[in-house]
């Protein structure tokens, strides 16, 4: 083998091991990034799910009807449905459709994009410890013993563990659960079940809110953070 011939497949090994430790460093660094991106998704995923979990504020956006959208507009009817009874009220006026007290009331509008709804949950105290205000929510950690949520609904638990207020929303209809108060403490119950839909109210006869809402949601919500009791309780 001649000098010159080695020193041609020296040269071209030179250039086939440089071009070998280029292509790997590129990948090197590209692979780099892409963990590096990985990492930052799952940081950023981690987060925004703290954040979710700590919320004491949200925003209900009604579920729609994706296959056949009805055709919502200002003029369109606001459905009130006990739980999910299947005993609905229509409302083709928006504003005030149950006054609870002087304080306080249910009201219900209806445009484009579904159902708004504005109700204050009070205590037996008269306390504010929860409120929907054209669908966007707040709720007072401290006062309340849990709560969940997902894009379309909400649950609320007083102290006591029990449920208080619970809401969904569906085009422009609401299913709503709720014991309410106004400031002096008279209450009124709005639940339903198989059988229909009820409204109570407190009195001499009757000076508590007794009926049980049975949840929609797992608890604690810490570890099942917008999951369904059950496929038959999800939208």
């Amino acid at each position: 083998m001649s000098s010159e011939t080695l020193q041609s497949i020296c040269l071209w090994f030179g250039l086939f091991t440089g071009l070998i430790a280029l292509l790997c460093g590129a990948g090197y660094n590209y692979f780099g990034q892409q963990v590096q991106k990985e990492k930052e998704a799952i940081t950023e995923a981690k987060e925004k799910e703290k954040v979710a979990r700590e919320a004491s504020t949200g925003v209900l956006k009604p579920e729609q009807n994706i296959i056949f959208p009805p055709q919502l507009n200002s003029s369109s009817e606001s459905l009130l449905e006990f739980g999910s009874s299947g005993t609905i009220l229509a409302f083709a006026q928006a504003g005030e459709v149950i006054k609870f007290a002087n304080d306080n009331a249910l009201k219900l509008s209806t445009d484009t994009k579904g159902i708004k709804v504005s109700i204050a949950i009070k205590n037996k105290s008269g306390k504010l410890v929860a409120e929907l205000i054209e669908n966007e929510w707040k709720i007072k950690h401290n006062d309340l013993w849990d709560r969940n949520y997902s894009q379309n609904a909400l649950e609320v638990k007083d102290n006591a563990g029990d449920i208080i207020f619970q809401v969904r929303l569906i085009e422009n209809r609401v299913q709503l659960q709720a014991k309410i108060y106004d400031s002096n403490g008279r209450g009124i119950g709005i639940h339903g079940d198989k059988e229909g839909g009820y409204l109570e109210l407190t009195g001499t006869n009757r000076p508590t809110l007794d009926f049980k809402i049975e949840p929609i949601f797992k608890y604690p919500s810490d570890l099942h953070l917008g999951e369904f009791v059950s496929k038959q309780s999800q939208p």
